[in-house]
C-alpha cells in the first residue's frame, strides 16, 4: 500500500486512491483496473459488488448504477440498462427484475434506461403493460393522459382505467376522456349527453321532476313517484310503496306496519329487527334505525324507539338496549348518547350514576384524569400535596423516589455519589457505568481523555505516564511502542525520526550513531552497507560518496577506497579493483589508464615509464622491446624507424648506429648493406647505393664494400675490364692489351698471340723479336714491354705492357 521512487528516501508515501501496491518494498504503485476501485494506501483493488460499477481504471470508489439500469456480476465496468417499455426507480439494483414494465396508460420508448415510464399524452392510450408507445385514439374517441383505453363520446373513463361509464345528468362529454358539468344557463336531461342544451325545462318525463333551476331533471327516489303530471316527485301515499327509482306510480304495500319488503310481494315481508321500526304499512324495502340515545328491543316495531333513561346512553344507531353510565361518568337526562365524564381531579366508582356529585375529590399523594372510576396513586419519583389534582409533580432531576403515593418533594431523595438520574421523576439513580463518573447526581459524565474509572465512582483516576485513554474509557491502553506519553494523556505521540521507544514508554530515546529511524519507530535500524550516520538521533543515513565505502552496517563512517581501487557510485559497499595497466590514488571514484609510454601493475597510484628501447600503448601492464630496424627514448608510446643511413642491429635500441664508408641503408634497416664489387664508397651513413661509385674501366675491385677509390686494381696488361668489375679478363689468342685496358686490341696482318698476351709476335721466323724495358709514363706508371718488329714498317712501334 506504499511506495518510495527513489533511494535515500526518509519515508514510503502511501498509493492514492485508485491505485495499490502489492508487495513490500514498491517502487510504484499500480493502477486499479476498470471495475475495481482502491482507497488510499491500498495493498489490493477491491471488485466492484453488484449494483456498482467503475467506468475507468484509476478509480477510487465504485458508485451504485444509477436508476434506470442494474448489474448483477461483480467487477463490472458498466451497468446494464433497463430495455424500452421498463423503468427503474432505484439506484444500486442488483438484477434484471428490478426493471418493471410500464404500467397500463404508461411508455418508455428509451433502450438507454429510464427511472419513470411517461403518462400517455390526452388521445392516446396504452392498453398493454411494457408500451414502448402510445396508440391514437380513434375518431370522436379520447383519453386523458395516462389512459390505458378510449371511451365513446358522452362517457368517461373510470379512475382505475378499468372501463367507460356515462356521464351523469347535466353533464357531457367529448372525446371520452372526462365529463364536464354543464355551463350555467345549460343543462343535460339525459345520462350519456355529448352536448348541453340551453332551453328552460318545463316539462319531464314521466318519473322525473323539474330541478329547482328548471335546467334539467331528475329522477323519482324510492317511495316517489310521478306520473309526469306534476313538475316534482310525489311520496307514496301510506299503505304503498315504489322500490325503484324514476318509479311512474306506487303499489299497494302486502306488508304490515312494522314490516319491510324488497320484492313488492308478500312472500317477501320482513319483520322490522330489532333496533329498528315502521310506522306505515309496509311502507319501504327497509325499516327506520332508532336515533341514538334511543333503543327497541322488540322485534317488528311498529313505534318509535324508547329514549334511554338518565344514568344510560345509546351511542350508535338500531341500538337494541342502553348501556349504563360507566364508573367516572354520569348523565343526569334521557336521551342520552353519551355519558359526563367526572372532572380531572375527581374520581366515582358508581355505575350508572346520574349526578356530578358522585364524583369526588382525590386525596394528596394521588390524582385523576377526566372520567376516572378511581384515583391513581403517584408513581414513585412523583408526589402531589394537594387534592383534587390532575397530576402528580415529578422529582427534580439528580434525584429519586422509591415510594408510590408522595405527599411532599422531600420524599425526592438525592442520588449517591457515582450515581446519577438524568430525567425528572426517577424511581432510582442509576449506576454510572466503567468510564463515567458522577460527584452532583443529575448525569453521569464521562472521563475526559487520559483518565478512567470503574462503575459507580465519583472521579477518575489519571493514567500513568506511558499509557493513554479516550473520552470515556474504564481502563488505560499502554503505548505501543514508537510512541510515548505524559501523565494524563488522551493519546500516544509518535517518536520523532531519529528517536524509538518500547511499548509502554515515557519518552524515546535518540538512536545510536550508526543508526537511524522513521518516526514512531519501535527500534532503530542501522545504516545500510554503503550509508553511514556519525551522530546520535539520526533521522537518515548519509550515502557513502563515490570514492569511498562501507563495508558493513551499521558504521558511523565511510573508508576511503585504497590505492588501486575505486568507487565510483555513492553508497558503495567495497571498492572495485582498477584494471590492470589503470591507477588510482587514495579515495578515488575512478581509474585513470596509463597513457602510451607508461604501464602500471595491480595496485597502483602511479604510471611507470618505459625505459629506451621499449614501448607502450594505453593501458599496458608492461613495456615491448622495439624491434630491430627502430628504436625509443624513455617514455615512447611508439618505437621510430631508422632513418636512411643508419641501423638498429638487434631489438631493445635506444639508438641507431651510422653506416660505416662502403655500406648504406634506406629506413627502418637492422643492418648496413655493402656496395657491390666493382664499386666503392667512401661516404659515412649512407642511406642509399647511389653513394656506390663504380672503379673505372681497366680497373678490377673484388671485394664487397670497398671504401676507397685506392681499392679498385689496375688490369695487367693482357687483360681488361669495363667499369665497375670485380675482376680483369684476359685476351684472347691473336689479341693483347695494355696495363689498365678497357678492351683488348686485334694482332696486326703478320703479327699473332697467344691468350693473355701483353703484345703480338711477328709471325715470320727470320725477324729478331726485339724487347726492352723503357721509360716511365705521364701518369708515373713504370711499363716494360718488349718491342715488336712489325715487316714492312717505316720504324717500329713500342707496345707496352703492365
Amino acid at each position: 500500500g506504499t511506495y518510495s521512487p527513489s533511494a535515500g528516501s526518509a519515508a514510503c508515501s502511501a498509493c492514492v486512491a485508485g491505485t495499490y501496491s502489492p508487495s513490500a518494498g514498491s517502487t510504484s504503485c499500480n493502477v486499479c483496473v476498470a471495475g475495481t476501485s482502491s482507497t488510499s494506501g491500498s495493498s489490493s483493488c477491491s471488485v466492484c459488488i453488484a449494483g456498482t460499477y467503475s467506468p475507468s481504471a484509476g478509480s477510487s470508489s465504485c458508485p451504485m448504477c444509477v436508476a434506470g439500469s442494474y448489474n448483477s456480476a461483480s467487477g463490472q465496468a458498466v451497468c446494464t440498462s433497463c430495455p424500452a417499455g421498463t423503468f427503474n426507480a432505484n439506484s444500486g439494483s442488483t438484477s434484471s427484475s428490478s426493471c418493471s414494465l410500464c404500467a397500463i396508460g404508461t411508455y418508455n420508448p428509451s433502450a438507454l434506461g429510464a427511472s419513470t415510464c411517461s403518462s400517455c399524452p390526452a388521445g392516446k392510450y396504452a392498453a398493454t403493460v411494457g408500451s414502448t408507445t402510445c396508440t391514437d385514439c380513434a375518431s370522436r374517441l379520447g383519453s386523458p393522459g395516462g389512459s390505458g383505453i378510449c371511451c365513446p363520446d358522452g362517457s368517461y373513463i373510470l379512475p382505475s382505467s378499468s372501463g367507460c361509464l356515462q356521464c351523469n345528468i347535466n353533464s357531457y362529454s367529448v372525446g371520452g376522456a372526462v365529463c364536464s358539468s354543464c355551463a350555467a344557463g345549460t343543462y343535460a336531461t339525459l345520462t350519456g349527453s355529448t352536448a348541453c342544451t340551453g332551453q328552460v325545462v318545463s316539462t319531464c318525463p314521466a318519473g322525473s321532476g323539474i330541478v329547482f333551476n328548471q335546467f334539467g331533471c331528475y329522477l323519482c327516489a324510492i317511495n316517489t313517484f310521478n306520473t309526469g303530471s306534476s313538475s316534482q316527485c310525489k311520496s307514496c301515499p301510506t299503505g304503498s310503496i315504489a322500490l325503484t327509482v324514476g318509479s311512474v306510480s306506487c303499489v299497494v304495500s302486502p306488508c304490515s306496519v312494522g314490516s319491510y319488503t324488497t320484492t313488492g310481494t308478500s312472500a317477501g315481508c320482513k319483520l322490522c329487527p330489532a333496533g329498528t321500526y315502521d310506522t306505515l304499512f309496509g311502507s319501504g324495502s327497509s325499516c327506520k334505525s332508532c336515533t341514538t340515545g334511543t333503543f327497541s328491543a322488540a322485534i317488528g316495531s311498529s313505534s318509535p324507539c324508547t329514549s334511554c333513561s338518565p344514568g344510560s346512553f345509546a351511542n350508535t344507531s338500531a341500538a337494541t338496549s342502553c348501556a349504563a353510565c360507566p364508573a367516572g361518568t354520569y348523565t343526569a337526562s334521557s336521551g342520552s348518547s353519551s355519558c359526563s365524564g367526572c372532572a380531572a381531579g375527581k374520581a366515582s366508582s358508581s355505575i350508572g350514576a346520574v349526578s356530578s356529585s358522585t364524583c369526588s375529590a382525590c386525596p394528596a399523594g394521588t390524582y385523576s384524569l377526566k372520567a376516572a372510576a378511581n384515583c391513581a396513586s403517584c408513581s414513585p419519583g412523583y408526589y402531589n400535596p394537594n387534592e383534587g389534582s390532575s397530576s402528580c409533580t415529578s422529582c427534580p432531576v439528580g434525584t429519586y423516589d422509591p415510594y408510590y403515593s408522595s405527599t411532599s418533594q422531600n420524599s425526592c431523595l438525592p442520588c449517591p455519589l457515582g450515581y446519577a438520574s438524568s430525567v425528572a421523576g426517577a424511581s432510582a439513580c442509576t449506576i454510572c457505568g466503567a468510564g463515567k463518573y458522577s460527584s452532583q447526581g443529575s448525569t453521569c459524565l464521562a472521563c475526559s481523555a487520559g483518565t478512567y474509572s470503574s462503575a459507580g465512582v465519583s472521579s477518575c483516576a489519571d493514567c500513568s505516564a506511558g499509557s493513554y485513554s479516550a473520552t470515556g474509557s474504564s481502563s488505560c491502553l499502554t503505548c505501543p511502542a514508537g510512541t510515548y506519553s505524559d501523565v494524563r494523556s488522551g493519546s500516544c505521540s509518535k517518536c520523532v525520526a531519529g528517536k524509538y521507544s518500547a511499548a509502554g514508554s515515557l519518552s524515546c530515546s535518540s538512536c545510536a550513531a550508526g543508526s537511524y529511524s522513521m518516526e514512531g519507530s519501535s527500534s532503530c535500524s542501522l545504516c545500510l552497507a554503503g550509508s553511514y550516520t556519525s551522530s546520535t538521533g539520526s533521522l537518515s543515513c548519509t550515502k557513502c560518496s563515490a570514492g569511498s565505502y562501507a563495508a558493513t552496517s551499521g558504521l558511523t563512517s565511510c573508508q576511503p577506497c585504497a590505492v588501486g581501487y575505486y568507487a565510483g557510485s555513492d553508497a558503495a559497499s567495497s571498492c572495485v579493483m582498477c584494471a590492470i595497466g589503470s591507477v588510482a590514488a587514495e579515495g578515488s571514484s575512478s581509474c585513470t589508464v596509463c597513457k602510451g609510454g607508461t604501464y602500471a601493475v595491480s595496485s597502483s597510484n602511479t604510471c611507470s615509464s618505459c625505459a629506451a628501447g621499449k614501448y607502450s600503448g594505453n593501458g599496458a601492464t608492461g613495456c615491448l622491446s622495439c624491434a630491430a630496424g627502430t628504436s625509443s627514448l624513455s617514455g615512447s608510446a611508439t618505437c621510430s624507424a631508422c632513418s636512411s643511413g643508419t641501423y638498429a642491429s638487434s631489438a631493445g635500441s635506444s639508438f641507431c648506429d651510422a653506416c660505416s664508408a662502403g655500406s648504406y641503408s634506406s629506413g627502418g634497416a637492422s643492418v648496413c648493406l655493402l656496395c657491390p664489387s666493382g664499386t666503392y664508397s667512401s661516404s659515412v651513413q649512407a642511406g642509399s647505393s647511389s653513394v656506390c661509385q663504380s672503379c673505372s674501366a681497366g680497373t678490377k675491385q673484388p671485394a664487397l664494400g670497398a671504401s676507397s677509390i685506392d681499392s679498385c686494381l689496375s688490369c695487367a696488361a693482357g687483360t681488361y675490364s669495363a667499369a665497375a668489375s670485380a675482376s680483369c679478363y684476359a685476351c684472347g689468342a691473336n689479341t693483347y692489351s695494355l696495363p689498365l685496358s678497357s678492351s683488348c686490341t686485334s694482332c696486326p696482318s703478320g703479327f699473332s698471340s697467344v691468350s693473355n698476351a701483353a703484345g703480338c709476335s711477328v709471325s715470320t721466323p727470320n725477324f729478331p723479336l726485339l724487347s726492352y724495358a723503357d721509360s716511365v709514363n705521364a701518369d708515373n706508371h713504370l711499363y716494360t714491354s718488349p718491342v715488336f718488329i712489325v715487316p714492312g714498317a717505316v720504324g717500329y712501334t713500342l707496345q707496352f705492357d703492365t
